[in-house]
């Protein structure tokens, strides 16, 4: 009974054993593979210079999603100009840090959170007023 727990036991051994070393030859080959993948492939940065182009021209734009209000007009103009920036800040930081590309995208992603939210509530604002002043 004790032999055959313990063949039982060099059995287990063996099969992790392999699983390990298999897993290890992936990981070896998947770091190849990144590493020629990171030397050969340039990144080009035209998306980020399109949606940095695009969030100019709305900027310079006559049509607004709020209406230029001193102060109040310019919530959108300011979120869509900060989401424009950190898009292109990712764009070039993924290039040198990782870590940092990974943080501009969560910075950008709870900028235009807040944007969507400031905006829906100055327009609910905007409708508060009209509907108080046409009773």
């Amino acid at each position: 009974m004790h032999l055959a727990f313990f063949v039982l036991i060099s059995k287990i051994i063996c099969i992790t054993d392999a699983f390990w070393r298999s897993e290890s030859v992936i990981l070896q080959r998947e770091i190849k593979i990144n590493k020629i993948m990171s030397t050969q492939t340039e990144n080009n940065h035209t998306s980020e210079w399109v949606w940095a182009a695009l969030s100019a021209a709305y900027l310079l734009s006559p049509i607004d999603i709020i209406p230029d209000i001193p102060v109040v007009g310019w919530v959108d103009d300011f979120f869509v100009a900060t989401v424009g920036g950190l898009n292109l800040l990712q764009g070039y930081a993924a290039d040198s840090s990782r870590s940092l590309a990974a943080i501009l995208k969560m910075i950008k992603w709870v900028v235009i959170i807040l944007g969507v939210i400031c905006i829906l509530l100055v327009v609910l604002l905007g409708a508060l007023i009209v509907k108080l002043f046409t009773n």
